[in-house]
């Protein structure tokens, strides 16, 4: 869900002179209780996103103020590689732990009614591989 505002109301002009705000906020796509499962098509790759770490590794419980968004997650699914009609191989493999960027805007949230949360993102705007899995 994407809202826009302006200072003018909700896609209104902006006054001359004056630079118009503008408000986006997105939220994860809600997955329906039925649907238990969700496939990656063309060039896609659906990632498990981490879990959000709530305390230090010293023991110390971090306020909710301060907890990020995991960037980086574990591939569970691949598409099946067809990009206009030519199908291309995959460089990624399933079980692999990825970074991606959180200010990217080529990739879908999703919440599954289990809680789990994924993303899908093209294997194109994948950052990195992580040597090792933490997405656990």
């Amino acid at each position: 869900m994407q809202t826009c505002l302006s200072r003018r109301g909700v896609f209104g002009g902006h006054a001359a002179g004056r630079r118009a705000a503008v408000i986006v906020r997105a939220e994860a796509i809600a997955v329906p209780a039925p649907f238990a499962k969700v496939e990656a098509k063309g060039d896609r790759v659906l990632v498990r996103v981490a879990e959000e770490e709530v305390k230090t590794r010293g023991g110390i419980l971090l306020p909710p103020s301060s907890i990020r968004k995991p960037t980086s997650g574990e591939v569970v699914g691949l598409g099946d590689g067809r990009v206009n009609g030519e199908v291309r191989p995959f460089f990624l493999q399933l079980g692999q732990t990825v970074v991606y960027s959180k200010f990217g805007f080529m990739y879908t949230d999703l919440k599954l009614s289990t809680g789990e949360e994924y993303i899908l993102i093209r294997e194109n705007d994948i950052i990195g591989i992580m040597p090792h899995p933490v997405a656990e």
